[in-house]
Order: C-alpha cells, then structure tokens, then sequence
C-alpha cells in the first residue's frame, strides 16, 4: 500500500475518512449506555450486576427502596447531519474494477485523484475545510427504558421497622425463647 500524503488522496479515501468520523459517533453512543450502567450497577463476585439502591423515607413510617437508574431519564447525542463543505483539484482520474474479484462481475468504476483546492477565500490555505456538524439527541435503547421501567416498577412504600416494630415482628413469629 502505497504511503499517501494530502495531495495524493482519491476522493473515496476522503469519502471513507468522512465516513468514519461519523460512523464513530455511533460507538459513543454505545459507550454513554455502558457508563450508564457502570454508574448505577456494581458487580457482584459471580460477575451479576446489582442495582445500587438509595432508602428514601417517604414520611415518618414509610420508607422506599430507590434504585437509582430508576432516577435517570437516559439520552443518547447522535450525529443528525454532517455537511462537509470542500473544494477539490481534480488532479488524475482513472479506470479501476469496481466490484471484488470473487462475484465475477466486469463492471468498473472511475477512480478520482484529488488535492485540496481554496474555496471562497483569497489566500486560503487548501488544506483548510469547512465541517458542519449537527447532533440530536434520541430515545435509549428499548433494552435500557425496560431495564429501567422494571426497576421503577418494584419501587413500593413499606412501613419502617422500628425497634419495637422488631421485637413485635420476632414474637409474633415465636421467635426468641428465652
């Protein structure tokens, strides 16, 4: 493969660098879901996550067990829209085989050699690009608003035991002969 500076570049290099830039928006994503749960989970010794919870008292004789990814309200930012703005020397074109080797297919395709050419501006430097870049947020994963709703769904007010509460409880039971 041959080594290729920023005037020896074919238009489907710089295309597929584009490409990857915003496909890399894609992954973190992918991460904001995993710190999500790396903040709100804590693994056990057998590698099972469990929930980190928080005790709310709801009033004097009633507490609840929050779990905190019930608290969160989880969006992920994606790449909406990328205008690359650009202008481009053509410097060689050529005809290349347009598909793999393996389907047996004659078609080819026009291969475009290209620097980077000033637009607009006077004195501009050719390497200079204009990169718009819109993001929007979006809905989480079906799979994390479940995780969630199932935790938001155990939250139920108990009464609070209190230390006579306790004693009631064990005797009740038959507990504690002394």
């Amino acid at each position: 493969m041959k080594d290729k500076n920023s005037s020896g570049q074919s238009l489907a290099d710089i295309t597929r660098g584009m490409h990857h830039a915003a496909s890399s928006t894609t992954a973190l994503v992918a991460q904001q879901y995993l710190h999500m749960v790396d903040q709100f989970f804590d693994m056990d010794d057998k590698g099972t996550l469990l929930a980190k919870m928080a005790k709310i008292m709801v009033d004097d004789k009633h507490e609840i067990n929050v779990p905190l990814v019930s608290l969160v309200a989880p969006k992920g930012i994606v790449l909406d829209r990328m205008k690359v703005s650009m202008a481009v020397r053509l410097d060689s074109t050529g005809v290349k085989e347009a598909t793999h080797t393996s389907d047996n297919s004659n078609a080819t395709r026009s291969s475009f050699d290209v620097s980077f050419s000033p637009k607009g501006e006077k004195n501009r430097k050719s390497s200079t690009i204009d990169i718009d870049m819109e993001f929007k947020s979006v809905e989480p994963p079906e799979g994390v608003m479940r995780l969630i709703d199932e935790y938001t769904n155990k939250i139920i007010p108990k009464p609070v035991n209190t230390s006579s509460d306790k004693e009631k409880n064990v005797e009740e039971k038959g507990g504690n002969n002394k």
